[in-house]
């Protein structure tokens, strides 16, 4: 199975785009304001609804973001090829 991988933001505060191979299939927001909340979304696809959530932590975040995609490719009896 290919390793997703994090992009770094594009801009300072920036948001990280996870990416499978070259397609972004979600994203974890850093805090904004007095929020202290990293937030996490995975992209819909197709007929399957966007998942999300919130995290203490950037670490927290993205292993929740992972774990969501991989249940979503699970659910369609889906792998990554190399």
């Amino acid at each position: 199975m290919t390793a997703f991988r994090f992009a770094a933001p594009v801009y300072p505060g920036g948001r990280h785009c996870l990416l499978c191979g070259s397609v972004t299939v979600g994203a974890v927001f850093p805090p904004v304001g007095a929020d202290s909340r990293w937030r996490w979304r995975l992209f819909g696809f197709g007929a399957n609804p966007a998942r999300e959530g919130h995290e203490k932590s950037e670490a927290m975040a993205k292993a929740q973001l992972r774990a969501a995609f991989k249940a979503t490719l699970q659910d369609a009896s889906l792998e990554v090829k190399p």
